[in-house]
């Protein structure tokens, strides 16, 4: 869930993951890679 940040930041959230997901940037762009690195992290430990 996209819980809005401030400027070009988004901060993600999910239940079933205590630490939230801050993707920087423009919407539409491409995320960093060790931004994609915590994303994928995250979705691992959802399915857990």
């Amino acid at each position: 869930m996209n819980r809005g940040g401030k400027g070009d930041h988004r901060n993600f959230v999910h239940p079933k993951v205590p630490k939230p997901i801050t993707i920087a940037g423009k919407l539409g762009k491409d995320a960093k890679h060790y931004q994609e690195k915590a994303v994928q992290a995250a979705i691992e430990e959802s399915q857990r």
